[in-house]
């Protein structure tokens, strides 16, 4: 999440992350670009889920957790600030982002439910 949001503050593309932008253009327009977008967009949130289950494997997140909900709610946070950051101008929004991130973590590290 942190090489993510480093992404983002760097502004490695104008208008922000070019996945985020092109998927809000291309979502209800059937072809091959929206098919390249949501394969790209597929593999980033299988990653993250896999990673979440490494980390209940490792037992560093409860087993009970689901890891498409951690993947869920870290990918909207990072979403989030990508939308804050550039349409609202949102100096804080990485920050938030950041802290968000942070309790989520925190709060599933403790064993506490996800939501």
């Amino acid at each position: 999440m942190e090489a993510w949001l480093s992404y983002l503050e760097r502004d490695v593309f104008p208008g922000g992350c070019f996945l985020t932008a092109a998927s809000l253009e291309f979502d209800d327009r059937p072809g091959p670009v929206r098919d390249a977008i949501t394969a790209a967009w597929r593999r980033w949130l299988d990653l993250i889920e896999q990673d979440a289950a490494t980390a209940q494997a490792r037992r560093e997140l409860p087993a009970d957790l689901s890891p498409r909900q951690i993947s869920f709610q870290l990918h909207a946070y990072i979403t989030e600030a990508n939308w804050a950051k550039q349409l609202l101008g949102a100096p804080d929004a990485l920050d938030a982002s950041r802290a968000a991130i942070a309790r989520l973590l925190a709060r599933v590290g403790a064993g506490h439910e996800v939501g």
